[in-house]
């Protein structure tokens, strides 16, 4: 949101906050529509001329201020979660009726966002603030068939083994690493060695572990079947690290 005038206002991050079991927020679909119910409060706060918590602030309204929304991100790639309304059964993610409807917890999701938005267009002074919307990519194949779930804790820890086996080192070779659609991983050794080791080991391996989505939302086992990296495509020109 771009308003006049003041300063940069902006709620961001993954969804791993304290505030959930495990401080993760991402494992059911309510849970991240809690966490993002406090970014919205945030810009609601903004909205009306506070700092993000509610108390003053002299500036006033931020002169542009913002967030991200988790919500349907998790809706979308979870397989099964609660949703609103559900009666404490769980429902599917994703997509169904081969991928033209939105399950329901992405509904549920959808609805969520958009009961949001209007709480923040009602509070924005329309005078002078440029509401802004948009979107970076999907997190489910719209054909549950094509749902492939990874232990990504798999792929990582197979990586250092197989490190510790050519090395003999004992330091793991991923000190740090995100993975969501894609894998970013920070590793100990900054060689050019570690680095062409670890982009051919993920090219090449195949989780023993990598579990499918059945319509009903039953789980299938591709373990053994799926590549970590690239389905089977080429290898890209290689890239140093920066």
């Amino acid at each position: 949101m771009i308003s006049s005038p003041g300063d940069q206002q902006h709620h961001t991050g993954g969804s791993g906050w304290d505030g959930a079991p495990d401080d993760d927020f991402t494992k059911a679909n309510l849970n991240t529509q809690f966490y993002d119910s406090l970014k919205v409060r945030a810009v609601l706060n903004w909205a009306a001329g506070k700092n993000h918590d509610g108390s003053p602030n002299a500036a006033g309204t931020p002169a542009i201020f913002g967030m991200n929304f988790q919500t349907v991100s998790t809706a979308q790639k979870l397989n099964t979660s609660h949703f609103v309304g559900d009666q404490g059964l769980s429902g599917l993610g994703g997509y169904t009726n081969g991928g033209t409807l939105p399950g329901p917890v992405v509904s549920g999701a959808l609805d969520f966002v958009d009961a949001s938005m209007t709480q923040m267009v009602q509070a924005i002074d329309p005078n002078n603030t440029v509401v802004v919307l948009t979107a970076k990519h999907g997190q489910s194949p719209l054909d549950r068939a094509l749902l492939r779930l990874i232990d990504d804790g798999e792929v990582t820890g197979a990586l250092n083994a197989a490190w510790t086996q050519l090395t003999g080192s004992s330091r793991p070779l991923v000190a740090f690493s995100i993975c969501d659609d894609a894998m970013l991983l920070w590793l100990t050794d900054r060689s050019r060695k570690a680095t062409d080791f670890a982009e051919e080991f993920l090219w090449s391996y195949q989780p023993l572990h990598a579990g499918g989505s059945n319509p009903d939302g039953s789980l299938h086992d591709y373990g053994g079947s799926v590549f970590h990296s690239g389905c089977g495509l080429s290898m890209p020109a290689a890239r140093p690290p920066t």
